[in-house]
This record gives C-alpha cells, sequence and structure tokens, in this order.
C-alpha cells in the first residue's frame, strides 16, 4: 500500500497526472470532490465557498475562537481528512495542502507538479478560449489562492521544494513520462512494507470519520 500527494499549479498538467496515475495503479484518486463529499457528510454544505477564496476568513482568529467560532471543527476536520485519506492506503491526494500533513511518512510520495507561467497561461487560452490577459489574470488568481491557503492553513510555502520528494517541470517532462515516473515510485513504495519508519498505517483516525472515508471513495470510484 501507498499514498501520492499532488501539489500542481494551475495549468501544469497536475491533474491529468493525478488521474492518470491512479487509473494506472488502480488506487482512488481523492481531489476536491471527495474532501467536499465528507465536509457535507459531517454538516459543512458550504466548505468550497468558505475556503476558496482569498477573502476567506482569519483562520488564526477561528482556531483561537475569537472569529466565526462554528466553523472552527470544520478547520480541524480538513487535516484530519487528509490523515483518514493516507490511512485508507492506495490514494492519490491531489491538493488540500496534504504533502503538509504527510510529510515525513515512509510510504508517502509527495510531489509538486509546476511549469512556466506563459505554458500555463498557453493552456487556459487554448482549452478555455480566454484571451490572453484573461488567461494570465486566472493563472495569477489561482496561484495566490493555493498559495494563501497552504500558507494560512500549514505555515508551509508551495515554493519550499524540500517539502516535497518529488517536483516536477512539464515543460520539460512529457505528462504521460510524469505518471510512469510516479507509478513506479508508488510500485517501490509498495515493496518497502518490512522496511522500519512510521508509515500512514500508524496514523491515529476516528472511526467513524475513516468509514466515512472509505465508503465515500468507494462510491466515486467508478467516476475516476
Amino acid at each position: 500500500m501507498a499514498v501520492i500527494t499532488i501539489s500542481r499549479e494551475a495549468g501544469s498538467g497536475g491533474t491529468y497526472i493525478a488521474q492518470r496515475a491512479a487509473e494506472m495503479l488502480g488506487y482512488h484518486l481523492a481531489d476536491r470532490g471527495t474532501a467536499v463529499a465528507v465536509m457535507e457528510e459531517y454538516g459543512y454544505s458550504r466548505f468550497e465557498e468558505e475556503f476558496d477564496s482569498r477573502t476567506g476568513f482569519h483562520l488564526e482568529r477561528v482556531r483561537s475562537g475569537m472569529e466565526r467560532p462554528e466553523l472552527r471543527p470544520l478547520v480541524d476536520l480538513l487535516p484530519q481528512i487528509s490523515v483518514a485519506l493516507a490511512n485508507h492506503g492506495n490514494v492519490v491526494i491531489l491538493g488540500r495542502g496534504s504533502f503538509s500533513v504527510l510529510g515525513g511518512l515512509t510510504d508517502v510520495l509527495n510531489v509538486r507538479i509546476q511549469a512556466p507561467f506563459g505554458l500555463r497561461v498557453r493552456w487556459f487560452m487554448e482549452r478555455q478560449d480566454l484571451e490572453q490577459g484573461q488567461a494570465e489574470a486566472l493563472v495569477r488568481e489561482r496561484d495566490e489562492v493555493r498559495a494563501s491557503f497552504v500558507k494560512s492553513w500549514y505555515g508551509a510555502r508551495l515554493d519550499d521544494a524540500r517539502l516535497f520528494d518529488l517536483v516536477i517541470d512539464t515543460a520539460k517532462v512529457p505528462l504521460d513520462t510524469a505518471v510512469q515516473w510516479l507509478v513506479e515510485m508508488a510500485r517501490t513504495l509498495e515493496s518497502k512494507k518490512s522496511e522500519a519508519g512510521r508509515t500512514s498505517r500508524s496514523l491515529q483516525v476516528d472511526p467513524n470519520l475513516a468509514a466515512t472515508v472509505s465508503r465515500i471513495l468507494g462510491c466515486s470510484r467508478g467516476h475516476h
């Protein structure tokens, strides 16, 4: 059993790499839809609205109880979802800062997918029929939202290569080559079961959350 987390820049091909790697490995793909589904099970139907914005709440104030105390359980739940997904095993986790939660585990491969700004702008121009200025603004906005999310939640910087086991520039590495690398590395991790080290299976997970995650992964498998 192994786990891959993928952090990616918008327009870098990271979503495709995650989907194809999951398919080839026979793993579950846990994307934003997975996190949203779990949150909804716990009564948080506005998860995306609350967190996918640069103008969201002040995280530290929520954690301390000074602001919007009704969101405190939600703040605690998101990293626990990453832990539950990893403990389930055989999963590719896309986004949500999971690399920050799961760093240091011997059976988890933390990957960063990136590409030059101009290449990512062209990706959006071609696939969403945007003008160059529109595409540039979109890429900058998504970069800012993702960087702000990871910084505010986990105190991490997405440009810190030390947080990742592998950083791939898709301007140089073809997408399908990147997929093959991840498949091979996951198989390598799977073969090291007997080696010492802290693994995802040793993580403490709330049984109810574990059951919810397992059920949602099972329901979504056919869609990936």
